[in-house]
Parts: structure tokens; C-alpha cells; sequence
């Protein structure tokens, strides 16, 4: 007798594991075929966030971006946007920290 066929999921975790095995074969980074966010920190002043899917939230106190994983929101003092581009934001001002939120509304980690 065979063993029962497990469900296909729906939530693309097939597709992100043969995506990350394919991305380790080829010694690639995750975020190329993924598409997940790249955060790049130049000490406490300077952020770029790549692979955004746009702005949630703006003050001098909190930005909100949304990603295909959820929400980041960078939090500091006198933060400026220094550019905006289709997939990339740059973020300047005293950044003191990055939470992600899963899509769910869970938060992801800090």
C-alpha cells in the first residue's frame, strides 16, 4: 500500500526551496531570485532598503515600508528620505531600530 500524498501548499514554500537550493548551487545571494528585502546599514546614519513594494508610513520618528514578507518599520530621529527609486529607498537620521512584521501582523524578529 502507498503512504498517503501529502496536500500541495499553496503558500509557495515548494517554490522557496527549490529556489534556495537552485541559489546555493549557483553560490547566488537569496534576495536575487526571491525576491526578499536587502537592507544595507551604513553605521546608524544611513539605511538602504532594496526589493521594497512602497511606503506605509512617514515622520521624522518612523518609516513603514511594505515587502513581499512583510512590513519593515525603521525607527530613529530627524529621519529624511534621501531617494526613492522603484525597488530601492534610502533612509538618513539617527536610525535606532528595524522591526520586521510578517505579513500575518506577527512580528517577525527585531
Amino acid at each position: 500500500m502507498k503512504p498517503p500524498r501529502a496536500a500541495k501548499r499553496s503558500d509557495g514554500s515548494l517554490r522557496l526551496r527549490l529556489g534556495a537550493g537552485l541559489l546555493r548551487h549557483l553560490g547566488l545571494p537569496p534576495d536575487v531570485l526571491i525576491d526578499l528585502p536587502r537592507i544595507t546599514l551604513v553605521g546608524n546614519l544611513q539605511l538602504t532598503l532594496e526589493n521594497h513594494k512602497g511606503l506605509d508610513r512617514f515622520s521624522a520618528e518612523e518609516l513603514g515600508v511594505a515587502t513581499r514578507i512583510g512590513k519593515i518599520r525603521i525607527r530613529g530621529q530627524d529621519l529624511v528620505i534621501g531617494s526613492v527609486g522603484a525597488d530601492e529607498i534610502r533612509v538618513m537620521g539617527r536610525i535606532d531600530s528595524l522591526q520586521f512584521e510578517a505579513s500575518s501582523g506577527k512580528a517577525a524578529g527585531r
